[in-house]
């Protein structure tokens, strides 16, 4: 199918279109391109939490959803696990599944599937998110780990990929949220 994606900033948006990619100008909630009722299914990967008003934000994505289109969204969970790496993003929030499905049934939306992910490695994240504030380490924590452990990584999200096709996890360091707009 067609593919179009929206970004605000301009340096990124022009490097996407180098790349080769239909991306138009725009934001969320109020600077969408895009015709009202016009898409088969929305996309927003670790996008909500960067935006200030977020259930303006799902009112304006549900308008872009013809009836019966899909949303999947992932978003970072628990505000607990808030660190200086959600400042140095620029994140205003993280979710629940509970808090993103009720911002989902808000926004119009009926949410078909929630559940966390990014679990197999959560205990581990946590426990650095916990040592790095308890040590007072400012920044962002995203630093790119040797070839060897990067792959080691790549194996554990595609097996935790595999493993969401059957089943909910209970907690993770994300959640994600299928939701379709009402026909």
């Amino acid at each position: 199918g067609d593919v179009v994606g929206i970004e605000a900033c301009p340096d990124l948006l022009e490097v996407a279109r180098r790349s080769g990619f239909t991306v138009l100008r725009g934001s969320l909630p109020d600077d969408l391109p895009i015709e009202a009722g016009s898409l088969d299914g929305v996309l927003l990967f670790d996008v909500l939490e960067h935006i200030s008003d977020d259930r303006a934000a799902l009112r304006a994505v549900a308008g872009l959803l013809k009836p019966g289109g899909t949303l999947v969204l992932t978003v970072p969970a628990y505000r607990w696990l808030w660190s200086a790496h959600d400042d140095a993003l620029g994140h205003h929030r993280r979710y629940t599944a509970r808090s993103l499905r009720r911002l989902a049934k808000g926004a119009g939306l009926r949410p078909s599937r929630t559940t966390y992910f990014n679990t197999i490695l959560a205990l581990a994240v946590m426990g650095v998110r916990l040592l790095r504030r308890w040590r007072g380490i400012r920044g962002h924590d995203l630093v790119r780990p040797p070839a060897s452990v990067n792959a080691l990584l790549a194996r554990i999200f595609t097996l935790e990929a595999s493993l969401l096709r059957w089943v909910n996890f209970p907690f993770g360091v994300s959640v994600l949220l299928i939701a379709r707009c009402p026909r």
